[in-house]
């Protein structure tokens, strides 16, 4: 599988953890890398050879690449792959995926997604609600001016460009993209013309409010063009506290929370997801 999130990162890391077994990521640290020596990393040679060569990363991808760039890519996965961990959320950029995964050859894609409304609220919750850094849309009452300005700034970039724009402050690229629609995680310029082909004929979304059955039909399209027919475990609730805890300044009732102009730029912004994931424009029925 290629795994996508729009939602539950934390969950799913653990999830893929149990799908695959005591494999990896224990396996695979033992295979391809040695001990930290103070910051350090000490690789075996035959994992650099792979990475960084034509059946990894690719010759385009790595002579571009930084010496900087190569040792944070390396730390990276071995912090990812270190036998005590439980989860690991190794999601890589499309550019810097493993070729088979970047092309979409023998995988079926997969993306766990879940209800716009609640994403957005969650987001801006969790990262903007009374933080200083995002001033001065840090209140409730912001909140419809949060959308539009991300709705602004989203729709004044195009194709490629899209990822080489700075935003305004106190937007930053993390706020791009991790509000992304369901259309711009599969049209990205950055996948292969064979990823995206393969994104949109055999994309399997598994959506949050109804994840037992998608589950289902998951397990079903495994078994049925993979061979692969083994029972799939539930996938559990881990809702991680972050680095800033759970502020105390509730949010107002959820109908009051979606104004019409907010109402108005969501369906602007998330029409894929209304139209082709099955999510109500109406803010109040949240299951698709």
């Amino acid at each position: 599988m290629v795994l996508m999130l729009k939602a539950g990162s934390s969950s799913v890391g653990s999830w893929l953890y149990q799908v695959e077994g005591n494999s990896r990521p224990a396996e695979f640290a033992r295979r391809l890398f040695g001990d930290f020596h103070g910051d350090e990393v000490m690789v075996c040679g035959k994992f650099l050879r792979w990475i960084f060569g034509a059946e990894g990363l690719g010759l385009s991808v790595t002579s571009r690449l930084q010496p900087s760039a190569r040792q944070a890519l390396v730390k990276r996965f071995f912090f990812e792959t270190r036998p005590h961990k439980m989860a690991s959320k190794l999601l890589l950029p499309p550019a810097w995926c493993i070729p088979c995964c970047a092309q979409g050859t023998g995988r079926l894609p997969v993306m766990l997604v879940r209800n716009p409304y609640r994403r957005m609220y969650s987001y801006f919750r969790h990262k903007w609600l009374s933080n200083p850094r995002k001033a001065p849309l840090t209140g409730w009452t912001d909140f419809p001016e949060f959308l539009r300005q991300l709705a602004e700034h989203r729709f004044s970039r195009v194709g490629q460009d899209f990822w080489h724009r700075s935003l305004p402050a106190p937007f930053t690229d993390p706020d791009l993209y991790h509000t992304l629609s369901f259309s711009d995680i599969v049209q990205d310029a950055r996948w292969s013309a064979e990823a995206r082909e393969v994104m949109q004929t055999r994309m399997c979304a598994l959506r949050l409010e109804v994840l037992n059955l998608d589950l289902l039909h998951l397990q079903a399209m495994l078994c049925r063009f993979f061979r692969f027919c083994e029972r799939l475990p539930s996938i559990p609730a881990i809702i991680p506290t972050g680095l800033r805890p759970y502020l105390a300044d509730a949010p107002p009732p959820w109908q009051n929370l979606w104004t019409e102009d907010a109402v108005e730029t969501m369906r602007k912004m998330f029409a894929s997801d209304f139209n082709v994931l099955g999510y109500s424009v109406d803010p109040l029925v949240e299951a698709p």
